[in-house]
C-alpha cells in the first residue's frame, strides 16, 4: 500500500497536470497527458511511475499500463523523495531515448529545475521561479506559475 501524500503534493500535481493537458488542448497537439499510475520502463526490470507525464501521440490501446513514447516527466518533489527525484530518476529518465525533458516540481519554493535533453544529446539543466517552459517538439510553452496553481490556499 502506497503511503499517503501532503496535501501540497496533491494539488501541484493537479496544478501541473492541468496546466499541461491545457497546454495540449490549445496547442491542438497529439500528445496525451497522464497523472501517475503509469509507467515509464527504464530497462526490462524496472519502470517509474511519475507524479505526471506527456505520451507523444495518443495510446491506442486504453489497457496499457506504460507508455511507448513519453517524452515529458515530471516529478513533485517531497521531504521523502528529494534525494531519488533530483539523482537516481534523473539519470534514469535520460537513459529512455524519447525523453526530452524532466520537470521536478519543489511547490513550497515555487521553484521547477528544468533538465533537458539537447538535440546533441546532452542534458541542460535550469531553475526557473517565473517565464515559461518551451515544448518545442511538442509545439507549445506553460508558463511557469501555472505548475503551483493554488497550492496554499
Amino acid at each position: 500500500m502506497m503511503a499517503p501524500e501532503r496535501i501540497r503534493h496533491v494539488r501541484t500535481k493537479a496544478s501541473v497536470y492541468s496546466a499541461l493537458a491545457e497546454a495540449v488542448r490549445l496547442a491542438r497537439s497529439d500528445a496525451e497527458v497522464f497523472t501517475d499510475g503509469v509507467g515509464i520502463r527504464i530497462s526490462e526490470e524496472r519502470l517509474r511511475e511519475p507524479d505526471v507525464s506527456v505520451q507523444r501521440g495518443r495510446i491506442a490501446n486504453p489497457d496499457a499500463m506504460v507508455l511507448d513514447q513519453p517524452i515529458v516527466v515530471v516529478e513533485v518533489l517531497s521531504p521523502s523523495s528529494a534525494m531519488i527525484d533530483t539523482l537516481d530518476k534523473l539519470e534514469d529518465y535520460f537513459s529512455v531515448q524519447s525523453i526530452e525533458h524532466y520537470l521536478i516540481v519543489e511547490s513550497e519554493k515555487r521553484a521547477v529545475i528544468h533538465h533537458q535533453r539537447s538535440a546533441s544529446g546532452r542534458v541542460d539543466t535550469v531553475v526557473l521561479h517565473s517565464g515559461s517552459i518551451e515544448f518545442a517538439t511538442l509545439g507549445f510553452s506553460i508558463l511557469v506559475e501555472t505548475l503551483f496553481g493554488e497550492v496554499d490556499r
